[in-house]
């Protein structure tokens, strides 16, 4: 066990140094920047703001350094200077918290200042709009299980039925069918046909019904198919059609016997399905007006919010790589014949 997490430990700071550094460049290389707009700046003042925030650095030392004044100084709420007003109001003195040429950055944790959101950091903005996206998401997955699986088992066990074809009709439709089309159809029919669910906003339980079911409701036909395939071949299985055999009820042999192995391949699905839904609440958190990790990423990319978009971008990866990493832990205890890589 510790030989496969140090594996995937250094696995994972390989895969984050490599998003980071293809994401840094492929940022810094796209025509425009944070300060290009509809109005065209002077050159002289476009060349100060660049200037203020190193713009006008190689890209090496760019990506290499990062600048103390952008940390934000946690008694004042804004961001360190130079220099700072003298206690007796006579003038500026030195700032002792200034700090210039610190190697790190992201080494650090520290992720530096959005250049669009004034007087927040990256860390801030992501402080403030995860737990929202987490709670989307999570809402979201339960969805995706709760329909997914009980679809799923419903059709296997009801084979060949018309129950079964219906399922598997609807669940067909749902994998073609994006979220943002699932959305489109529920924003029409709540804000036009039906009171009663919100269709924007966000801070009530109520706000977020509609969004979490649109961002769920692909991942629960992928589910629902892949539970239906997994309790078929379980169900044809020999110690199956012993305990049948015995005598024992159905729901004992599914609970009891067959649910274990047939959710073998959706935990195998889940994590993608979790990556797919963080990427997926991109999209939905737009159209809802969510105010979640998403709708600043979004934002970054259309701003060119280089530290905001790369803040998020490493989220993001962390995130999926450590969901995929419990997966395979996740595996061991629904089945111990799976056995961890300990070489």
């Amino acid at each position: 066990m510790f030989a496969f997490l140090l594996r995937r430990l250094i696995w994972g700071a390989l895969t984050l140094w490599v998003v980071v550094t293809v994401s840094f460049f492929l940022m810094r290389n796209v025509e425009g920047g944070p300060f290009d707009g509809e109005r065209t700046l002077d050159p002289v003042i476009k060349a100060n703001i660049e200037r203020q925030y190193h713009l006008d650095w190689p890209l090496w030392k760019q990506y290499l350094q990062y600048v103390g004044p952008f940390n934000l100084d946690e008694t004042s709420g804004i961001f360190s200077t130079k220099t700072v007003p003298a206690p007796d109001g006579t003038g500026e003195i030195e700032n002792p918290d200034y700090r210039e040429d610190v190697f790190g950055g992201v080494l650090a944790f520290d992720l530096g200042p959005s250049f669009k959101l004034k007087d927040y950091s990256v860390n801030d903005i992501i402080g403030q709009s995860l737990p929202v996206s987490v709670a989307l998401g999570s809402i979201g997955l339960i969805w995706a299980l709760l329909l997914g699986l009980t679809a799923g088992v419903a059709s296997a066990l009801q084979r060949g039925t018309g129950w079964d074809l219906s399922l598997r009709l609807v669940a067909t439709f749902g994998i073609a069918l994006p979220n943002f089309v699932i959305a489109g159809f529920l924003i029409l029919l709540f804000a036009f046909n039906i009171d009663g669910l919100p269709v924007a906003g966000w801070g009530a339980p109520r706000h977020i019904l509609l969004p979490s079911l649109a961002l769920g409701a692909p991942f629960a036909a992928y589910i629902a198919r892949l539970t239906r395939t997994g309790m078929l071949e379980v169900f044809s299985q020999d110690h199956i059609r012993t305990a049948r055999a015995k005598g024992l009820p159905d729901h004992l042999v599914l609970f009891r016997h067959s649910l274990k192995g047939g959710l073998l391949p959706v935990v195998s699905y889940l994590g993608p399905a979790v990556a797919g839904i963080l990427t997926g609440s991109l999209v939905i958190e737009r159209l809802f007006g969510i105010p979640g990790t998403g709708s600043h990423f979004v934002n970054s990319a259309l701003n060119r919010d280089y530290t905001l978009a790369m803040g998020v971008t490493i989220l993001y990866t962390v995130l999926v790589y450590s969901l995929n990493t419990l997966v395979d832990l996740a595996y061991t205890l629904l089945d111990p014949r799976i056995k961890l890589e300990e070489s």
